[in-house]
């Protein structure tokens, strides 16, 4: 064995955490950014039921179609959802959110989702990520594009960050990205060698020039790092993130934003949503999804301040069966829905088109439709947010239509 690390020692140190860069692509910078907003996605894997955090209590067929999955109408019951207008309500367990919902900085978009009809996660993601429903040979992902607009000497390593294992399909491509589980990984506060300089290490020795140059992002990465000492960074007075893994991802990408470290785009992973068994209704496994989510965006936006102007989305790859199955679940559907929240929303309001719970407005007769297509309101939000020009083409194929989602002064 030689001295130093191999790959299966460095994934060893690793454990769960990886470090990834996706410098590698050498595609080249389309423009510039005129903002310094930050697009943060929060994609929730495995499609999330639309009808449980936006409930159609108005809708005359809803109790009958949703059995014992029907939820409490506003003000009525033991478990009563909220009220957000337009029809429907907020399942009780994103009450976190609602005072952010009336504030005009939360909003909901129906009936979203891909022109794609697969009901296959791996597919239905990977579209979602990729940006081109239907077409699996695309090499790069929406968010790498958009940050391919910074270019220059003001992108970082920072860039555009992940907090997940692995380098999200979102982010492959771009030359300033990484990928970090947990970015208490990242610089030893106890003395040792960082995942970075290991990764640096075994890039340098055993890598061919492009790699080597990764791993020189890398130690530039932790130069950086320790100088701004993100770690250090406190918790806003008022944020209260809850406890488990719901609002570490986020929990540490505050520190990262309010560290200056030049984040524009970041991404973070809320897995668990397939809920095909015991789904439950006011309680159960979906409220404690939606219940740890909602603590998390609303201790995030607290901790970021006002300092940054910050977009978050919360999306997911397809929607869930109006009905339920006989196990207490719902299996996979198409149209489902997205949150957006922070600065430039025109929140407290439902976006989209919303066709009812007949059955002859149903995707085959068993689905909510997509009436707005997903690209829409990514595209609205990289162009409001990150300043991205119109001659950006971020959705090749598509021509964006204006949604009115997301508005900058």
């Amino acid at each position: 064995m030689r001295d130093g690390i191999d790959r299966r020692q460095f994934l060893e140190l690793g454990g769960s955490t990886l470090v990834a860069f996706s410098g590698l692509s050498g595609a080249r910078s389309l423009s510039a950014a005129s903002d310094r907003g930050v697009v943060v996605v929060v994609f929730q894997r495995g499609a999330a039921d639309a009808l449980h955090m936006l409930v159609p209590y108005r809708e005359r067929r809803y109790r009958e179609i949703r059995g014992a999955l029907a939820l409490e109408e506003p003000g009525r019951g033991e478990s009563p959802t909220l009220d957000v207008g337009s029809g429907f309500a907020f399942h009780p367990a994103l009450s976190p959110l609602h005072p952010l919902y009336r504030a005009g900085r939360l909003a909901a978009v129906v009936n979203v989702g891909s022109p794609d009809p697969t009901r296959s996660h791996f597919d239905a993601q990977d579209y979602m990520e990729s940006g081109t429903p239907g077409v699996k040979s695309t090499r790069s992902g929406w968010l790498a594009r958009a940050i391919e607009t910074f270019g220059g000497a003001s992108a970082s390593a920072f860039t555009g960050v992940a907090l997940s294992a692995q380098m999200p399909r979102s982010l492959a491509g771009a030359r300033h990205a990484m990928a970090l589980q947990d970015f208490s990984k990242m610089e030893p506060r106890s003395g040792g060698d960082s995942l970075l300089s290991k990764l640096a290490e075994l890039y340098a020795r055993d890598g061919s020039d492009r790699f080597a140059a990764a791993g020189e992002e890398g130690l530039r990465a932790r130069q950086m790092f320790r100088e701004r000492d993100p770690l250090s960074i406190p918790v806003r007075e008022g944020a209260r993130y809850p406890r488990g893994r719901a609002g570490e991802p986020l929990r540490q990408l505050a520190k990262l934003i309010k560290a200056d470290l030049g984040v524009r785009v970041a991404f973070v992973e809320s897995e668990g949503w397939d809920t095909h068994f015991g789904q439950g209704g006011a309680s159960g496994q979906m409220a404690n999804l939606m219940r740890g989510l909602a603590e998390s965006l609303t201790a995030f936006v607290t901790d970021v301040g006002g300092d940054v102007p910050l977009t978050v989305v919360v999306a997911t790859e397809f929607g869930r069966t109006v009905a339920p199955n006989g196990a207490g679940g719902t299996d996979h559907g198409h149209g489902g829905a997205m949150l957006l929240l922070g600065d430039g929303i025109r929140g407290g309001r439902v976006h989209g088109d919303w066709l009812g719970l007949d059955r002859r407005n149903l995707y085959q007769g068993r689905d909510l439709p997509v009436t707005t297509d997903f690209r829409d309101v990514f595209s609205e939000v990289a162009e409001q947010t990150l300043g991205l020009g119109a001659d950006v083409e971020l959705f090749p194929g598509h021509a964006p239509k204006r949604l009115g989602v997301v508005e900058r002064g």
